[in-house]
């Protein structure tokens, strides 16, 4: 009975059994959701529906340690000024991929035109989120998908 494997050639502890699987597949499915909206989650906020006009601005301070951008812009006649690179946080990185004098779009408050920030959408730790949830729903599946027994059998010929 050489090349012949039996359940019994493994110890039922080393390979996990249907309901163990779905058991990792669930919590691996709650971390993904969890990294997904702690990522998203200022995307999607109350406050960021509230910047909901875009207009255009131009870059007037740019500093790169620290990063800072400072930009203006004119709303309704008035000329205003910020420096707020996103929701719920100051100025960031953002002057790395601009220069001084560049047109930008950054979004206001309509109802208070000297709010504004230019966000300019998901940024690269951003997208390792969505990559490291998306990888995590990928491992959930998968063990959700694998047939109910892992133990390989073979029945002697």
């Amino acid at each position: 009975m050489s090349g012949a494997y039996t359940s019994a050639s493994y110890p039922a502890s080393a390979l996990p059994d249907g309901r163990s699987r779905r058991a990792v597949g669930l919590g691996l499915l709650m971390l993904g959701t969890v990294v997904l909206a702690a990522t998203l989650r200022p995307h999607w906020s109350e406050r960021d529906f509230r910047y909901s006009e875009p207009v255009r601005a131009q870059v007037v301070m740019l500093d790169r340690d620290p990063a800072v951008l400072g930009f203006r812009y004119i709303h309704r006649g008035r000329l205003y000024a910020g420096d707020r690179f996103a929701i719920g946080a100051g100025s960031g990185a953002a002057g790395l991929n601009h220069r001084h004098g560049d047109w930008i779009t950054v979004k206001i408050d309509p109802r208070h035109p000297e709010r504004s920030v230019a966000r300019p959408g998901l940024s690269p730790r951003d997208r390792i989120g969505i990559v490291a949830a998306v990888a995590l729903f990928g491992a959930a599946a998968l063990l959700f998908l694998l047939p109910g027994s892992l133990h390989p059998t073979r029945k002697p010929a």
